[in-house]
């Protein structure tokens, strides 16, 4: 057993300090008293017990803030011999969970914060610090923006909306599938040595409107 229990006062007080560390079950992640705690299984006590979340920065309305969901696997701190001084220091992954970086070769270069209620669904953001040296920010729809040395380009799931700025070419580009709109309550100004205006369809109509228009 990972902890004693003691009927004797005076043998208690002596092994008051005494810490275990366990592996345990999340049954219930919601705490509706709001103290941080987390319902977790001891299959070693054969119990159930609230547990203190510890958290990086946490304070009053501050910390990260990053909830274990039910049946993951955590790594519980039992200090001296009462169950209600249980803190959860982390979790854990196994056969059944495995970490959000798929490849082993990458685990020394990738770093990745992944959510979401599912296993696989959720919101992502990956750090990788390999060839690529990227940084790239997923939505759990697949929206997508990325961060690397030659680009940083934002685009929709179907990648039929996009925009791209080329640090190569010094370009900054946008694209989609059906309409561009610009849109302002003061002035649109465009400035270039040369603007092209074109048809894709050569016979599309061309319209301008304005209650003065001036071509010079």
């Amino acid at each position: 057993m990972p902890i004693t229990l003691y009927e004797s006062g005076e043998e208690r007080k002596t092994n008051k300090e005494k810490t275990s560390v366990v592996t345990g079950t999340v049954i219930n992640n919601c705490d509706l008293i709001k103290q941080g705690k987390i319902l977790v299984r001891i299959p070693s006590l054969d119990q159930e017990l609230w547990a203190r979340l510890t958290a990086p920065g946490a304070s009053s309305g501050a910390g990260l803030f990053y909830v274990p969901r039910p049946d993951d696997e955590v790594l519980v701190v039992l200090s001296g011999d009462e169950p209600v001084d249980a803190y959860i220091i982390g979790g854990l992954w196994n056969t059944q969970d495995s970490p959000p970086v798929s490849n082993p070769l990458e685990a020394s270069t990738k770093r990745v914060i992944k959510t979401g209620l599912a296993g696989g669904v959720g919101h992502e953001v990956e750090f990788d610090d390999g060839p690529g040296q990227s940084i790239s920010i997923t939505t759990s729809t697949q929206q997508k923006i990325i961060i690397d040395p030659f680009k940083i380009e934002l685009r929709n799931t179907a990648g039929t909306l996009k925009i791209t700025l080329d640090n190569k070419t010094q370009t900054i580009s946008i694209a989609a599938a059906a309409s561009l709109e610009l849109a302002a309550v003061g002035n649109i100004k465009l400035k270039a040595a040369n603007i092209e205006i074109g048809d894709i369809v050569k016979t599309a109509k061309t319209s301008i409107n304005g209650k003065m228009v001036s071509i010079n």
